[in-house]
């Protein structure tokens, strides 16, 4: 028994020291991924150019970018402060919530490479277009290395894709190939837009986690951290709020950034909007990740 215990212990403080080092490298791809989409939509070369500046495609690209900023904060502190993250920082749910920024980034660029194919005459032979090109193949390349190297350091065997994964993944591209884009010329249709673009992103990511890292046992069973207790309810209560915070300052850079001082009437209404979206665009990414990635836990799910 003493001999196990040191094994297990040992086999923690491994799988502890990985995940740490992970949390680093998915957190500096949320960056990158930062850093590309607000060059892309403000560089001189390519803000005229990019086809992916209009919803649906933009809805994708924002919420993709919020939600692995989001996830790399989680993943850091799960990875950090295990202690303190209870449950919820078992290796399977750090594992999940570190795999979920590379792959918000792939599902959104694969939303921008629709765009770009739908609209190819907007930026192919343009003197943008290397820069463009050269930008979407780096978050690619980054966001697979990332993924493998999670995936190769958590002693995962392979990256498990299921045929359901498969099939959600197709089905997103073929919405957005056949998604009708004038419908965002009129305000009810840009709204159920942006949360359909929601939807298009937090979807297929669910189904990508599931079918990279499934309920695995030796990742789950270490029953010396404690059981966190939070109401049924809270979890939504915080995601709401976080989205309410994400869409007010998204709507006061907007601001800033136009240098306009509209009417006090405006910024209400237009702001209500932005933190209306915002709010709905993070319910539904907890919705679809939330118990995925052991925001909430039962004790039943753990037996």
């Amino acid at each position: 028994m003493p001999d196990w215990d040191e094994n297990a212990e040992n086999t923690l403080h491994s799988m502890q020291k990985t995940l740490k080092r992970n949390a680093i490298l998915v957190s500096g791809l949320a960056l990158f991924f930062w850093w590309a989409f607000g060059f892309a939509k403000h560089d001189p070369a390519l803000r005229s150019i990019i086809p992916f500046g209009e919803d649906p495609y933009d809805a994708v690209s924002s919420f993709g970018v919020i939600a692995a900023a989001l996830l790399a904060l989680v993943s850091a502190a799960r990875a950090f402060l295990q202690r303190w993250a209870g449950r919820s920082g078992q290796p399977i749910y750090v594992l999940r919530a570190q795999a979920a920024v590379p792959f918000c980034v792939l599902v959104s660029v694969a939303a921008e490479a629709v765009a770009m194919a739908r609209h190819t005459s907007m930026w192919l032979g343009s003197p943008g277009c290397g820069g463009l090109l050269t930008i979407q193949a780096s978050l690619v390349g980054f966001s697979l290395i990332a993924l493998s190297l999670v995936s190769r350091d958590s002693k995962v065997e392979t990256p498990r894709m299921l045929k359901r994964a498969t099939a959600v993944c197709l089905g997103t591209v073929l919405a957005l190939v056949l998604y009708p884009e004038r419908l965002i010329l009129g305000t009810s249709g840009h709204l159920a837009t942006v949360v359909f673009g929601a939807f298009l992103l937090f979807v297929p990511v669910s189904a990508l986690i599931k079918g990279w890292l499934p309920e695995t046992p030796q990742l789950v069973c270490f029953d010396k951290l404690p059981l966190s207790r939070s109401s049924r309810y809270a979890p939504f209560v915080v995601a709401a709020a976080i989205g309410l915070i994400v869409g007010a300052t998204a709507y006061f850079g907007e601001l800033s950034e136009e240098g306009i001082r509209p009417r006090f009437t405006q910024i209400l209404f237009v702001g209500g909007i932005y933190v209306g979206l915002g709010a709905a665009g993070l319910l539904i990414g907890y919705a679809w990740l939330g118990r995925l990635l052991g925001f909430v836990i039962n004790e039943a799910e753990l037996q």
